[in-house]
């Protein structure tokens, strides 16, 4: 029986077709995937191919695929569309192979890879000096004492291992990492960061055959971009959203720890852009479609605001099978609300404040996940749910976290906490230990960010540079390892002598970044709606600029048009660009009413939240990262280099 799969390439060459293009290519993949060895299919192989089993076939005039079938195996490989000189100059520099030592599927585009060796080979007889503007890390330290064959072993194509041998810096590897194999390029990234080959060894090492494509389809190395096609619906559905590759495509690290199975609560950490949410979905999937299976069984998946719990719903609806009619997506706060009020426990809270953002501090809030938590535990009968998901776990309290603990009877796969402390936004260090829920032996940490550029992350971690931040429990969380496989442009920080010339400075760049983008990539932040209100929107409607308020609207929901946003309701989004604007000295970090009184201690709580909060701003931005201040600017973009015009 024949194996259909699909690679990445192929989702993001069908986002870029032309609606008419699509539909024939969207036509041509259902039907494909049904009967992959028609003999209709004429598979051709064009001239001067570097790759024997890579094939291309005709859709249309004007539409072309390409698609992979190896020699002596049952599996096809849907690998890219688009119009048929396109896909014959993309096939025939490509060629796939299973990795000598790791087993895993390999992607190279030989002319490019060719031409980076020459221009690598040019640099070093050239002698071609160092720049001292350079990162910090120095890469041909770390590798000096990793072997040829460890680095085979951590996935290093062989004919690329003269190249990693000549890297200098991080912009080399960067450069390199281009050409090299994702898994490959992380573990090199970790290799710069301080890990031992040893620790990054894969943990299993299939002995795929060279052309054993089927086997090493299976590793989780080739899952990262290829996946399977059971049936014609769901290509339909990898194509109804071809860039929300999360849905399909996990790391290894996200992917053992959504199928786990834990002896009991298990704990999840990982700094901003690892895809902790991403994990806590598909955990929350796969609990309820593979563990927790019948029909009463229900899992409950949690966050802190009643803004980000809307986002998940909507996009657990959009990946979820029958199951999600079993699990049940929701605010926690707006959960206690509704079961005080359907058992009348009598204890009430402001309307305002059921979003949950504002309960910290609000003694009505403690005292009705008290009650409620106290009827659960004395209802008696089957439990409510079998098993609970909980993302941003950093920003609950004791009171909440104990609810938790008591929905969910104690056993097997019970609790999946996500979260990460240099994120707490609105509560309260608390120890996950002290509240019966116990993570020893059962906590992870993601340490590749896929979200931000390098350059951004390595700003964006300075701002809480020296800070001690917790693991949610009692010990601490430094970040060791914390990586961006993206490589881009510093942050931009502008400081200017008043608000006006950063009006002017603010309308100029977004308008030049309208010109080449859609409004609704760009998000523009503020401390707070004062900001946004005063010194944002008055740039905006001058530039006649559409603009939307995402305070209570779903960015996926919301129109066209720039999105604006405070630092809290930017808050598990990320943007291509972001802009964060009015960062002076009295407004970065905000006062709260009350801070002469304040002791010591409350002070520098309240700092570390306010850092939090630039971190969380700034690391919702995937490109181009720009912060500004007209006037004295905030002590906190002393982090960072600092860019100040006339």
């Amino acid at each position: 029986m024949t194996t259909v799969a699909i690679f990445d390439d192929y989702l993001a060459a069908f986002s870029a077709l032309p609606r008419a293009q699509q539909r024939k290519v969207r036509d041509f993949a259902r039907k494909f995937v049904a009967w992959p060895g028609a003999d209709s299919w004429r598979l051709e192989r064009p001239s001067g191919m570097r790759d024997p089993a890579v094939r291309t076939v005709s859709i249309a005039s004007d539409t072309s695929a390409v698609v992979l079938k190896p020699e002596r195996s049952d599996l096809i490989v849907m690998l890219y569309a688009g119009r048929p000189d396109e896909v014959v100059d993309w096939a025939r520099e490509r060629a796939f192979t299973v990795h000598e030592r790791t087993g895993a599927i390999q992607v190279y585009d030989y002319a490019r890879l060719e031409t980076y060796l020459r221009q690598m080979r040019g640099a070093a007889e050239s002698g071609v000096a160092e720049d001292p503007a350079e990162p910090r890390r120095n890469v041909r330290a770390a590798l000096a004492a990793v072997s040829d064959d460890d680095l085979l072993g951590l996935g290093v194509p062989r004919i690329l291992l003269p190249a990693v041998r000549a890297l200098r810096t991080r912009r080399d590897l960067d450069e390199l990492g281009k050409y090299l194999p994702a898994e490959a390029l992380e573990r090199l990234l970790k290799l710069a960061s301080g890990f031992s080959s040893a620790e990054l060894a894969p943990r299993r090492e299939p002995t795929a055959a060279p052309d054993d494509f089927e086997r090493a389809l299976a590793h989780p190395d080739s899952r990262r971009r290829f996946a399977v096609v059971r049936a014609p619906g769901d290509v339909e559905a990898m194509l109804a959203a071809p860039l929300e590759k999360w849905r399909l495509f996990l790391h290894p690290s996200q992917e053992e720890l959504v199928r786990s199975t834990f002896t009991g609560p298990a704990r999840v950490l990982g700094g901003a852009g690892t895809g902790k949410t991403v994990v806590a979905m598909h955990r929350a999937r796969h609990l309820a479609r593979a563990v927790f299976t019948a029909s009463s069984d229900r899992v409950l998946f949690t966050t802190f605001t009643a803004n980000l719990a809307q986002n998940l719903r909507e996009l657990m609806a959009s990946f979820c099978g029958p199951e999600l009619a079993r699990i049940e997506t929701v605010n926690l706060h707006a959960w206690a609300v509704s079961y005080g009020r359907a058992n009348r426990l009598g204890v009430e809270v402001a309307s305002d404040s059921e979003s949950g953002a504002a309960a910290y501090g609000r003694p009505e809030w403690e005292a009705l996940f008290r009650a409620v938590r106290q009827h659960v535990e004395g209802r008696g009968g089957a439990p409510l749910y079998r098993a609970a998901v909980v993302d941003e776990t950093q920003d609950f309290g004791p009171e909440e976290l104990r609810l938790v603990r008591a929905l969910v009877p104690k056993g097997p796969d019970d609790l999946f906490l996500v979260g990460d402390a240099h994120q707490r936004i609105y509560g309260k260090p608390v120890a996950l230990s002290r509240l019966g829920i116990d993570v020893r032996n059962r906590t992870s940490t993601l340490l590749l960010n896929y979200r931000t550029t390098e350059q951004i992350r390595d700003w964006a971690v300075s701002v809480l540079e020296g800070q001690a931040i917790d693991d949610l429990d009692e010990g601490t969380d430094d970040q060791a390892g914390y990586v961006s496989l993206l490589h881009g442009a510093p942050p931009d920080i502008r400081v200017f002598p008043d608000v006006a010339s950063e009006q002017r400075f603010l309308l100029e760049t977004v308008r030049s970044m309208v010109r080449d983008r859609l409004a609704q990539s760009i998000c523009i932040v503020a401390r707070t709606h004062r900001e946004l209100q005063e010194l944002v929107e008055p740039v905006l409607r001058e530039a006649r600029l559409p603009f939307v308020h995402l305070e209570r609207t779903s960015d996926r929901e919301a129109g066209p048009g720039i999105r604006l946003a405070t630092m809290h309701r930017v808050k598990g989004l990320e943007f291509p660009c972001v802009l964060v604007a009015g960062l002076v000295e009295g407004r970065m970090p905000l006062r709260p009413a009350g801070w002469e009184s304040l002791d010591a201690a409350a002070r520098e709580a309240h700092d570390l939240m306010e850092r939090c909060l630039l971190y969380v701003a700034s690391t919702r931005a995937r490109d181009r990262l720009t912060l500004t201040a007209g006037g004295r600017p905030s002590p906190l973009l002393a982090a960072g280099p600092c860019d100040p015009l006339p």
